[in-house]
């Protein structure tokens, strides 16, 4: 039985505004060949760099400091033998407005929900690096085993946020417009993003 708007959980209207939208970030080329154990070195790469773009733009809009690109700078290195220089990539994406606690929550869950769903894809890059290697899939790996105890700490964030309807909109439309920034800059995934080499 569906929930009354008013009484449904803020966690269950951001999951059905945006489950068209995870849904097919689930069938994205790059993240299937990955999940699959399909994906090759050179597109593991290309896909990375993607990663490392958005996570960069999206970082400097919510003012945190490298909580996940220092991850995919690792993997970068890893896969390049070299250090990764972010300043290589040729574009990032632009983050709309966050500018209030609100709109930094909604992108959060975009983030931080991505970061939980990245332990089972950590898994089909076994034939990459090996069956028990950290190098190459750290970014993917996130925290671990803490991973999930992480996420249930953010959705605690969601459960205090005011119940009026414009700061519930706030949450919803800034996570909506991540999700969509994500997606779109994620459709150029196998495109020569590095400059100068």
């Amino acid at each position: 039985m569906p929930l009354h708007a008013a009484e449904a959980s803020l966690r269950h209207c951001l999951r059905a505004a945006t489950d068209d939208i995870h849904n097919r970030l689930h069938r994205h080329s790059g993240f299937a060949a990955v999940q699959d154990g399909t994906i090759s070195r050179s597109d593991y790469t290309k896909l990375l760099i993607r990663l490392d773009g958005f996570h960069r733009a999206f970082e400097a809009a919510v003012r945190i400091t490298e909580k996940r690109s220092h991850l995919l700078a690792r993997d970068l290195e890893t896969l390049r033998g070299q250090p990764w220089r972010p300043e290589a990539a040729a574009h990032r994406p632009t983050m709309p407005p966050l500018d209030d606690d609100e709109r930094i929550l909604g992108a959060l869950y975009v983030v931080n929900g991505s970061a939980l769903g990245g332990r089972g894809l950590a898994r089909g890059l076994d034939r990459l690096f090996g069956s028990g290697h950290h190098d190459g899939r750290r970014f993917f790996e996130g925290q671990g085993s803490a991973t999930g105890a992480a996420w249930r700490d953010f959705v605690g964030r969601l459960d205090i946020v005011s119940a009026e309807a414009a700061s519930r909109a706030a949450v919803i439309d800034a996570a909506v417009e991540i999700f969509s920034v994500f997606e779109v800059w994620l459709a150029g995934w196998r495109t020569d993003d590095v400059v100068g080499n």
